[in-house]
């Protein structure tokens, strides 16, 4: 490896990422939870701090490495994935690979330049976040209740729990993000680590412990959890041990936690060797041999030439006119779904759900750890969480390659040029983005059903799930794809628009575990409809009436914004004086 050329790809590397909007987003992100943690949000709760004792200091090195157990994986995970898997994607949108064989850098040089980018890029934001929690802990006075909970200033309370916690997930997603960018060359699958291990891990890994659960399957479980979290909670969180001890102890890394914290990160290591490999061997192309090439050559020649008959084009009878608003939102609509039909996100996304669906059900316990007896009703309402969350997630990631796809394959001048109307185009694209949701919800169906069957207790009825996901998280959906598409109008960048979507997403998360969400801003409808068999959503109906047509009414009024943002030219200096003309200015 040539170290001048690697340095020059890291350099260029560094270069693109710092100018990209993703970045600043991830940073206010970052800096905006170091605030709102300096609050009391991560304080441990242990012995009597909650009625007037000693309190347990926020800067403990508990306190700091449950912060980074859950923001490693829900905020930094998914921001990695972008910078790391889109690389390769992007790369191969530019041709790149047919530079590269005409110049002197290696296939090595230019993978480990821009995986060591991704890296350094992660470092800088994490010791940002780390600047910002010190910052606000110690060096910005706060208020009278939270200063008992500061301790002193110490380096190792911050700096071992970001080298346990969030460097083994940090090097796992970054590079298996980057093999599956460079061996896929899709944008959506790209997104399918990320997203597995947050429902993976919130809804099963960091909740289910049920008393009877054999302490062995409990310790595979912590040693497979990426985050480290329930390792942290089962072992020293969950029995509580004091103040004076987790105020002033360092944690104690058993050797099982310390060895599936070196393999999260030699696998993500693994992977990048993978990745420059599978690289070399696609820019080498396939070894033909000379009989080989001298048969293709021969075929070549012996082929017939076709014939050409000269006729007036009058005779061909071709007519041309523009499509109407319908006419043409189907023809785009079901060229997206026929490319919707060859993606193998969906095909990877829908098993995914399906297992998360029927495990949480059938391992899910009440009171006293007995297990629970679902009924239609209640399982629509408990997969409204996960399936609000998922599909949105998704929804993001359809909705900006849907809008981009004639960019990625060079189709945009054409495209843009056709008599299709702009609004048909909007249309179209929207609707086949409203598909992934119907199909996801169809498999969680699938899903439910079978539990259903399983249990042989309940007989089976589609109408409370046709209740509450056709009436109250189909909104959900429409509200939020509109959204998408009014901010990638509006930016005309897919980083900025992935960036601005996840932030909207974990900042109604963060207004929802505050316990500072209402009705009105509760979109998602996270934990917010109960579900009787006695009565149809009685309790809080004229609230979920409300909030639904709201919803719907921002989702009109972003696709609105969608129609006058999205442009099919591309705007130059001469427009721009034209539209800086006083008639024009003042019109």
């Amino acid at each position: 490896m040539n170290l001048r050329r690697f340095r020059a790809v890291l350099g260029l590397e560094l270069d693109r990422n710092a100018r990209r909007p993703l970045l600043y987003v991830w940073l206010v992100l970052l800096v905006f939870f170091a605030w709102s943690f300096a609050n009391g949000t991560s304080q441990i709760r242990t012995g009597d701090s909650q009625v007037g004792g000693v309190k347990a200091f926020m800067t403990s090195q508990f306190a700091v490495a449950q912060q980074f157990a859950v923001l490693g994986l829900l905020l930094h995970g998914f921001f990695i994935a972008v910078m790391a898997g889109m690389g390769p994607v992007v790369d191969h949108d530019l041709r790149v690979g047919e530079i590269l064989n005409a110049t002197p850098l290696s296939p090595r040089e230019l993978v480990w330049g821009k995986f060591g980018a991704v890296v350094a890029t992660t470092a800088a934001a994490v010791l940002i976040q780390l600047a910002g929690m010190v910052f606000f802990h110690h060096l910005l006075p706060g208020g009278a209740e939270t200063a008992e909970m500061k301790g002193p200033f110490s380096l190792a309370n911050y700096a071992i729990p970001a080298l346990a916690f969030l460097a083994p997930i940090g090097l796992l997603v970054a590079g298996t993000s980057y093999a599956i960018g460079q061996g896929a060359r899709s944008p959506i699958v790209v997104f399918v680590l990320p997203v597995a291990l947050f429902l993976v891990s919130v809804f099963f890994l960091w909740d289910w412990a049920p008393a009877w659960l054999d302490t062995r399957i409990d310790r595979v479980l912590m040693l497979i959890d990426p985050s480290g979290f329930r390792w942290l909670r089962q072992t020293w969180l969950k029995v509580d041990r004091g103040v004076a001890f987790y105020n002033h102890a360092s944690i104690p890394f058993d050797l099982g936690f310390v060895l599936s914290r070196l393999a999260f990160a030699g696998v993500g290591l693994g992977a990048v060797v993978a990745a420059e490999r599978q690289y070399a061997r696609a820019l080498r192309g396939k070894r033909i041999s000379r009989g080989d090439l001298e048969r293709a050559v021969m075929a070549t020649l012996e082929a017939p030439r076709p014939v050409s008959i000269d006729r007036p084009l009058r005779a061909l009878a071709m007519t041309s006119r523009r499509p109407g608003l319908l006419a043409g939102a189907w023809r785009v609509a079901r060229v997206e779904l026929r490319e919707l039909r060859s993606s193998p996100g969906l095909y990877l996304f829908i098993p995914l759900i399906l297992l998360e669906t029927i495990g949480i059900a059938l391992v899910a316990v009440g009171p006293f750890d007995t297990p629970l007896l679902f009924t239609p009703g209640t399982l629509a309402v408990a997969a409204m969480g996960p399936l609000s969350s998922l599909v949105c997630l998704l929804m993001l990631f359809y909705t900006v390659e849907s809008f981009l796809r004639e960019q990625r394959v060079r189709l945009d001048d054409i495209a843009y040029a056709t008599p299709l109307r702009t609004s048909s185009l909007l249309l179209g694209k929207l609707a086949a983005s409203a598909v992934v949701g119907v199909v996801i919800l169809l498999a969680t169906l699938a899903a439910d059903v079978i539990v259903l069957v399983i249990q042989g207790r309940v007989p089976i009825s589609v109408v409370p799930f046709a209740l509450v996901w056709g009436l109250l998280l189909a909104p959900t959906f429409v509200g939020w794809t509109a959204f998408v598409a009014a901010i990638l109008a509006l930016t005309r960048n897919r980083y900025a628009t992935y960036a601005l979507g996840f932030a909207a997403i974990v900042y109604s998360g963060y207004r929802f575990f505050k316990g500072e969400m209402n009705w009105l801003g509760n979109w998602p409808l996270w934990n917010a409809v109960s579900w009787s068999d006695l009565s149809i959503l009685e309790l809080d109906r004229p609230a979920l009436i409300l909030s639904r047509v709201w919803v719907l009414a921002l989702g009109a009024g972003f696709t609105v914004a969608t129609a006058l943002w999205f442009t099919r030219r591309e705007r130059d200096a001469t427009f721009l004086f034209h539209r800086l003309r006083p008639r024009a200015l003042v019109r």
